[in-house]
């Protein structure tokens, strides 16, 4: 059993530094839990996008993790952005998007 669990580690260590792993998110850079998301009177217009991408109902550029208190948002800010900006959808301030819980 423990020899199992060292294979294991070694081998995930040696795919580490070959750089054989592949992320799951690629490209997703931005990080937030349901505070972040849900604070509306936050200026910072990184989460009135993701807020209107949630509305929109569009999942591909952004991903839920976990449940209730330790629920986290991972996202695509750059793709986020693209396709707000390709569907006219582009939030008018900061605050036009409700909090999505």
């Amino acid at each position: 059993m423990v020899q199992e669990r060292i294979s294991k580690i070694k081998t995930h260590l040696d795919n580490l530094k070959n750089g054989t792993l592949l992320n799951k998110y690629p490209g997703f850079l931005g990080q937030g839990n349901l505070n972040d998301i849900n604070n509306v009177s936050n200026q910072d217009i990184t989460w009135t996008y993701v807020r209107k991408y949630w509305h929109l109902g569009e999942r591909e550029f952004i991903e839920k993790l976990g449940t209730g208190s330790s629920t986290q948002f991972i996202f695509n800010l750059d793709k986020i952005k693209q396709y707000l900006k390709d569907n006219n959808a582009l939030p008018s301030k900061t605050t036009d998007a409700d909090s999505i819980l």
